[in-house]
């Protein structure tokens, strides 16, 4: 099993995860007190989706990824719209050996799960300005309801997993922490948590509904080796079943913020 997932996966997450909250910055804004100035880190940033949609609420944006192929994603799209950020390779765990600024945030968009919490927090707290905060910051399908009236059939999740299991052997295991836990025992201790409104309006191709799994670690290009092209090819016949003009609705739930201060 690959220890880089993301090697191939990231030609993939851009095109195939669902957007944040078209609200997002708003919200984030007006929970944290941002106010245009100061530093922005995000770690784990991936292809930059965060970083960008939250950049016009600071000065400076800094992304930090392990991966290479998602840092030249992340640049592309930051130039795609017009952000300036600088781009670095690094762990999370390397964050106090990196000689950055002091931040007014640092966010974790889907990335905390993959770090050393018990370390990193820590030293996340030290790398915040006084009465900066941290950000952890996911798609939280369990709040918020899907639209009535769907756009399109909803993405069969169930039975691509199922798909994914037969090729792979894989099964979505229990959540063994949460976020709120992990925050509780840093330095931070209590946190706060807001939710921004889901977008109910997202329609995928079939095309875009297969890269959205091959933008996961556990389905990543590599994960499936010489069986890619069968397995593309059986999930697009099951979408085709499901949807045979090819369109589908995705609701990835409301957009959660778990979020949190460094006192003084």
């Amino acid at each position: 099993m690959t220890r880089r997932p993301y090697v191939t996966a990231a030609a993939h997450y851009l095109r195939g995860r669902p957007p944040y909250s078209a609200q997002l910055l708003d919200v984030v804004r007006a929970e944290i007190g941002l106010d245009g100035t100061g530093t922005l880190i995000d770690v784990g940033c991936g292809p930059g989706v965060l970083a960008v949609q939250l950049a016009p609420l600071f000065e400076t944006v800094i992304g930090i990824d392990p991966e290479p192929a998602m840092l030249a994603e992340a640049s592309r799209h930051a130039a795609a719209h017009d952000v300036k950020a600088a781009w670095i390779e690094a762990r999370a765990e390397d964050l106090a050996t990196l000689e950055l600024p002091a931040a007014r945030l640092v966010t974790f968009g889907q990335s905390l799960h993959w770090t050393d919490r018990d370390r990193v927090l820590p030293a996340v707290y030290e790398l915040l300005q006084p009465g900066g905060a941290v950000a952890l910051i996911a798609p939280a399908i369990e709040h918020g309801s899907p639209p009535v009236d769907r756009p399109a059939p909803p993405i069969p999740h169930e039975q691509i997993e199922a798909v994914i299991g037969a090729y792979l052997g894989w099964s979505r295991g229990p959540q063994e922490d949460t976020y709120e836990t992990s925050l509780e025992r840093s330095p931070f201790g209590e946190s706060h948590v807001a939710y921004a409104p889901g977008r109910a309006d997202i329609v995928r191709t079939t095309d875009e509904v297969v890269s959205g799994y091959l933008s996961m670690s556990f389905a990543a290009p590599d994960r499936l080796g010489d069986r890619l092209d069968e397995f593309v090819v059986d999930l697009q016949a099951l979408l085709a079943e499901v949807s045979p003009a090819g369109r589908f609705h995705d609701w990835p739930g409301d957009t959660v913020i778990i979020w949190a201060t460094k006192r003084g």
